[in-house]
């Protein structure tokens, strides 16, 4: 039995992986890009619920998210060498933006807000 969970857990495993990288290279083929962050407090502490707001530098485009428990924030759909516009808002701190932000095909797209 032991041997047939190893078995099944391995196929979760290899799945996921699989599903992961599809994911990027699907985001790829849309001319689209990873962009990931995480935003915490003065002292490192991750601040989770924070609003995070990416718009196109043009104002066309417009996307919100929130950060999870970790205080990182995803976006799957960001364009490819479009400039954006961060907006980070929480309730107590006050509003920070990070203007001009390019979004560069292979290689990893983050930013750290304190």
């Amino acid at each position: 039995m032991k041997k047939a969970f190893k078995g099944t857990l391995k196929s979760f495993v290899c799945f996921i992986s699989l599903f992961f990288s599809l994911q990027v290279v699907l985001a790829q083929l849309n001319n689209n890009s990873l962009m990931t962050g995480t935003v915490v407090t003065e002292k490192g502490d991750p601040l989770s619920g924070v609003s995070v707001k990416a718009e196109t530098i043009s104002g066309k485009e417009s996307y919100t998210t929130a950060t999870n428990d970790n205080g990182i924030f995803t976006y799957n759909n960001l364009v490819l060498g479009n400039s954006y516009i961060f907006t980070f808002s929480y309730v107590g701190y006050q509003t920070s933006l990070v203007k001009g932000y390019t979004i560069k095909p292979g290689r990893m797209n983050s930013l750290l807000i304190k």
